[in-house]
């Protein structure tokens, strides 16, 4: 009979046992259950454990394979001795009232009162089973990518001393793509090992992987490898505490191209930096995109505080342009314009803007070139002049030959009529008066008192002046037919200064006397090959203009002045001549139109619009130089002539 305490225990035994995840029964050799648990209860699909205990084992639950009796793996469980040698099999149960499943069995053997008691304990371990094959399949699938992948793979184990830092570390695997790439098989050994047959710097990759593995930080760089001279991608992560894995992409390719794309826009870069073009890119939005050198100068702004920035702040100049631009890039047509800008010192230049919209690989945007074309416009206004006075030149030429005999017809016999009314002395007239029935003498008193000879006077000069303008228009279609010689264009000048000092005229209210001469003169002027007479003729041209503009100077006070300069270009091969003076100076459209034939902005019977005009022929047909001129209301006027040290033949 059981005590009490005995009792307590069997049944706290029981109550564990009836708690435990997996089924228990203990048996017979033969087979018959003398106690199980609730879950082996439930397993053999019974409903409590009285129905269970009595029947034997095989009768409550199935093996699927019926060539495997439970009786044969009892009877095996008896012949390994004492408990401390469980055996354990895998079968696969179909309970006889439930579903069959994949058990692991452990039987246990014990001698209780001379018999052999054999204790079953049937774990359901399908999961298990499905979660191993699982992991199996994981690990081929892992090992499959791992060989096969076209990265070099590396696993390692990071070795560390006594004080927790790295000094080694031993390759674990690496498969077929790093050998290939290497050459080296590093499975087992240590880095101190492959390393310096792979890179120049061992220890430093020593050290730089030991970090990773400790810190758990991924590391990723770029590196060239000496043992193929190729360019890899490096990925470095740790798996595992004091592990770590490093992928090898190969980016040579990558690299290779990337230098040439870098190559190509350093190439296009210099291009564009190198023109003198302003240069502007812009993105629909109308931000800097592109900024040039040129652009850095012009506007004074850095390209890295250009780029990104709205176009109208970081470049005031184009936003009144703005439109304009976001028009041409809608239409997707060039847009042209040239403009006339104000620039520093009230001076006028021109610029032309001219926008070329992006249309290609479904770019939106625009290039913006501006271009200061203040020569330009001066050369096409000097062609133009040229063109005018070659046209007018064949005119003068017919003019004045139709000119000429008619006019020396009216000199001569204005000259005639003088002599014939006012030579008392030849014969001829004395007789002709007194066949008339007067004397020479009351002839010449009727004339003084109507003024005849003064009449007779003014025929004569106006018919000179009349030769002499007509002189001037066959300048402009006569070739030079004078012998050339050298001549120094200093003494030149100061002749015509002094040609022109000794011009006083009352009429015109000027008197060259008054005017200050200031000489700059190069002393390494060579002599010019030049025709000496039309030479000067362009310079008194120009010092008479200057001093008939200089009747009222520029600033009330200031003394009427002329600057002379000389220089010797020596690259071109020519000598440049400057005459400034201080008077009012002439606007924009009288300074375009001073060459042109008969332009003239003097009273009609103060000039006839030749001079300048003969005077560029002069330089620039006869002498092939140039002669340019500019001026600014109030600022006076700078005349501007070059005349080359080598005569072109004819």
């Amino acid at each position: 009979m059981r005590s009490k305490s005995s009792t307590r225990y069997m049944r706290r035994l029981e109550h564990v046992l009836d708690n435990l995840p997996y089924a228990i029964a203990a048996a017979q050799t033969d087979g018959v259950i003398l106690f199980c648990n609730r879950a082996f209860t439930e397993l053999s699909g019974l409903n409590s454990h009285r129905e269970v205990i009595g029947k034997t084992i095989q009768s409550v639950v199935l093996y699927e394979d019926v060539k495997i009796q439970m009786i044969a793996d009892i009877d095996a469980a008896t012949q390994t001795g004492p408990i401390s040698r469980p055996t354990k099999v895998q079968r696969t149960i179909r309970p006889v009232n439930g579903t069959r499943f994949e058990a692991e069995i452990t039987f246990s053997n014990y001698i209780e009162l001379g018999k052999s008691i054999v204790v079953a304990q049937i774990e359901d371990i399908t999961k298990r089973i499905e979660a191993e094959a699982a992991l199996r399949e994981s690990e081929a699938k892992l090992r499959a990518l791992f060989e096969n992948s076209p990265i070099g793979l590396t696993y390692s184990r990071l070795l560390c001393d006594e004080k927790g830092s790295p000094v080694d570390y031993l390759y674990i695997d690496a498969n077929d793509r790093y050998m290939k790439m290497t050459g080296i098989d590093p499975r087992g050994k240590k880095a101190t090992e492959v390393l310096p047959k792979v890179y120049e710097e061992p220890g430093r990759f020593i050290r730089t992987y030991g970090e990773v593995a400790l810190s758990g930080v991924p590391l990723r760089f770029q590196r060239q490898m000496p043992v193929n001279d190729r360019w890899y991608d490096f990925v470095v992560f740790r798996s595992l505490p004091n592990h770590f894995a490093v992928a090898f992409l190969d980016i040579t390719e990558q690299k290779r191209a990337e230098q040439e794309l870098q190559k190509a826009r350093n190439y296009i870069s210099n291009i564009i930096d190198s023109m003198p073009s302003t240069l502007i890119g812009v993105d629909a939005e109308g931000k800097v995109t592109q900024w040039n050198h040129e652009a850095q100068h012009v506007s004074g702004i850095d390209a890295e505080k250009a780029l990104g920035h709205p176009l109208e702040l970081v470049f005031p100049g184009m936003a009144t342009e703005i439109d304009k631009i976001r028009s041409a890039m809608r239409k997707r047509e060039v847009y042209s314009e040239r403009r006339r800008i104000a620039g520093a010192n009230g001076k006028t230049r021109f610029e032309e803007v001219t926008v070329y919209p992006l249309i290609a690989n479904g770019v939106d945007g625009a290039v913006i070139r501006l271009d200061d074309i203040s020569e330009r416009v001066r050369l096409e206004e000097m062609m133009l002049q040229s063109e005018k006075m070659l046209s007018v030149g064949g005119l003068a030429s017919g003019m004045a030959h139709e000119i000429n005999n008619p006019l020396g017809g009216m000199i001569q016999t204005a000259c005639v009529m003088k002599e014939r009314l006012t030579n008392l002395e030849l014969p001829a007239n004395a007789a002709a008066a007194k066949e008339a029935g007067l004397s020479m003498e009351a002839l010449a008193a009727f004339m003084e008192k109507r003024k005849i000879l003064d009449m007779i006077e003014r025929i004569c000069k106006s018919g000179s002046r009349a030769a002499e303008i007509v002189q001037n228009m066959l300048s402009f279609a006569r070739k030079a037919d004078a012998s050339y010689s050298s001549h120094d264009v200093r003494d030149l000048l100061d002749r015509c200064v002094e040609l022109a000092g000794i011009d006083y005229d009352l009429k015109k209210q000027y008197d060259f006397r008054r005017i200050e001469i200031v000489r700059e003169y190069a002393e390494d002027l060579p002599l010019v090959p030049c025709e000496s007479g039309k030479i000067q003729q362009v310079f008194l041209n120009i010092l008479r203009n200057g001093a008939e503009a200089m009747q009222h100077p520029a600033q009330e006070g200031e003394k009427p002045r002329f600057c002379l300069r000389l220089h010797y270009e020596r690259e071109a091969a020519m000598v440049r001549v400057e005459i400034e003076d201080n008077g009012q100076g002439m606007d924009e459209e009288v300074r375009r139109r001073i060459f042109e034939p008969f332009f003239t902005t003097k009273p009609p019977d103060r000039g006839t619009g030749l001079g300048l005009s003969v005077s560029y022929f002069i330089i620039c047909e006869n002498h092939k130089g140039d002669i340019g001129v500019s001026s600014e209301p109030g600022k006076g006027t700078r005349f501007v002539i070059r005349l080359p040290l080598r005569r072109e033949p004819a």
